[in-house]
């Protein structure tokens, strides 16, 4: 890995820090009873574990980035939200490994009145290491991680499309995900122009497939 790049994960040290200052307001603020303190120490425990596993997997994607391999995490940007349906929007992108493969995966809502058992849309396609390394030095490129964007900081009603890129161990216990509501930083026009050619040649390539709401093939 290059300078450039491990430069750019070193910006993360801010998690501990503001772990410590939360931990230090949160003891003096505090309750003054056993439950409360216990509480409260629970509470830092679990933000200090979560940011471990956030560290983790940001390391993990660094070593994505060098050899071109997933193996033990998974990469999902969305996009969705909107009005109910039919005007409700959700595309789903996923870099993982799938049958032993590592694999595309875009599901798209949908809704077909000739076809209303079919919830999902679905496309599957080989993932290149090529193009995996690409996303993944995009990822740190663009600062998604762990850098905090303006754009993240305030939620936004239901009817606001909203994107989401997160970052999962293989077993979908561990994750970390930023969102960012209404149209993304430009900042990330990189990374989100890739995301699109990826979509684009899945939907052309990719063999398709048609869910129900549980996940289950429609035929």
């Amino acid at each position: 890995m290059c300078a450039n790049a491990s430069g750019s994960f070193v910006r993360g040290i801010w998690v501990p820090v503001a772990i410590t200052a939360v931990a230090i307001l949160m003891l003096v603020t505090a309750p003054n009873s056993a439950y409360g303190q216990k509480e409260v120490k629970k509470h830092i425990a679990q933000m200090a574990s979560d940011s471990r596993d956030e560290a983790a997997l940001i390391q993990r994607l660094q070593k994505v980035e060098s050899t071109g391999q997933l193996e033990d995490m998974e990469i999902e940007y969305w996009i969705g939200g909107g009005l109910p349906p039919p005007y409700y929007r959700s595309d789903q992108l996923r870099f993982l490994v799938l049958e032993g493969r590592p694999t595309i995966v875009l599901n798209v809502a949908t809704r077909d009145p000739e076809r209303p058992e079919v919830a999902t849309v679905q496309f599957r396609a080989p993932l290149g290491s090529d193009e995996l390394q690409n996303v993944a030095r995009l990822l740190r490129e663009t600062g998604v991680f762990p850098e905090r964007k303006r754009k993240e900081e305030t939620a936004a009603p239901a009817d606001v499309l909203r994107t989401e890129i997160a970052l999962l161990s293989e077993d979908r216990t561990k994750e970390v995900k930023k969102t960012f509501y209404g149209a993304a930083p430009k900042g990330l026009e990189p990374l989100l122009a890739e995301i699109r050619r990826i979509t684009d040649r899945v939907r052309r390539e990719g063999i398709r497939r048609y869910l129900d709401r549980s996940g289950r093939e429609v035929r």
